[in-house]
């Protein structure tokens, strides 16, 4: 009796290993990738943000560029987080499209 009680432990034991392993580990797996992609837009909307109120004025979207490429590649590499130059202006030109679609219209700020 002991051997079919010990039996029916081990099979339950190794099934629940492999649910853990066929659905916990990819679920936490796509937890953190979610974790990390929030915080990299964090990280870049703020660096966007901050270069905006730091050039004010027509014609300086260079130095706002060069501003927010140096915070963004300064926050990254202090949490060892690898990337492109491109991938950066590609981050840059999607925080600057939200930021452009959250403003209100032109009319609306002369009212």
């Amino acid at each position: 009796m002991n051997d079919i009680l010990f039996n029916i432990i081990q099979v339950l034991v190794v099934s629940a290993i492999a649910a853990i392993l066929r659905y916990l580990i990819p679920l936490l797996i796509q937890t953190l990738r979610a974790h990390d992609y929030n915080f990299a837009a964090n990280i870049v909307e703020t660096a966007v943000r901050a270069a905006e109120q730091s050039f004010i004025g027509h014609g300086r979207g260079d130095e706002k560029y060069r501003y927010a490429v140096e915070t963004i590649k300064s926050a990254f590499g202090k949490y060892n987080i690898k990337i492109t130059d491109d991938q950066i202006c590609q981050l840059i030109e999607a925080a600057v499209q939200t930021m452009n679609a959250e403003m209100p219209p032109k009319e609306a700020q002369n009212v």
